[in-house]
């Protein structure tokens, strides 16, 4: 499911005009303590096998925000989100590191849409604007949380304290190459001067070529 075409191409005829280095990615996603591998490799012929945790688990939310130069605003969640959480870490742990002129971006769930959650960013000299419904594609932050959860897997804590401490850990090793570039793609994508289209093809090759060494690394994760 989609969102009407009018409003994503309204929303992608206005992103050219946004300054790359102000926007700030919001979002949430899941991790749990039985988390295994979800693909490997063996001989021809052979039934690859692995061990699966069958006892009880515990969810974790972990939120983050996106800048250009990598993620920031970290924070993990024992269990799932709702909007009192959600408002809790835009005034206590985003708020802080926005700047004045800083566009925060986030999806149109529910619990992000509080008048309190805009007073918080607003507070701060920034703006707040929300995504096109059923649209992550246009978030970046979803391709860095698929990373983490490759990482995630391939670690398999087994505790939620541990898998704070990998989360922790992964964030600090986490390349942001691909991100950094797909954000520049967009700020590039709708110039139509000739230095602008031969930058945004470079641009498209280096994503291309990140993007197969990762797929590659993700089949032994």
């Amino acid at each position: 499911v989609t969102e009407p075409p009018r409003r994503r191409d309204i929303w992608l005829a206005q992103q050219p005009a946004l300054d790359p280095a102000r926007l700030v990615f919001i979002d949430e996603t899941w991790a749990k303590d039985n988390m295994v591998r979800l693909r490997g490799r063996c001989r021809r012929g052979q039934r690859l096998m692995d061990k699966v945790p069958l006892a009880r688990w515990e969810t974790t939310t972990f939120l983050a925000a996106l800048r250009q130069d990598g993620l920031a605003a970290p924070m993990v969640l024992k269990g799932p989100i709702n909007g009192a959480w959600f408002l809790a870490y835009v005034e206590q742990v985003l708020a802080p590191t926005l700047r004045a002129g800083d566009i925060v971006i986030i999806d149109n769930l529910g619990s992000h849409r509080s008048p309190k959650v805009r007073q918080a960013i607003e507070a701060k000299g920034a703006t707040l604007l929300y995504l096109p419904k059923y649209s992550p594609d246009l978030n970046p932050i979803e391709m860095a949380f698929s990373k983490l959860k490759a990482g995630l897997r391939k670690a398999a804590e087994r505790s939620t304290q541990a898998l704070w401490d990998r989360i922790g850990q992964l964030l600090d090793e986490l390349d942001r190459r691909i991100i950094q570039l797909k954000i520049e793609r967009e700020a590039v994508r709708r110039e139509t001067d000739e230095a602008s289209k031969k930058r945004l093809e470079l641009i498209e090759q280096e994503i291309v070529r990140l993007e197969r060494e990762y797929a590659d690394l993700d089949e032994v994760l």
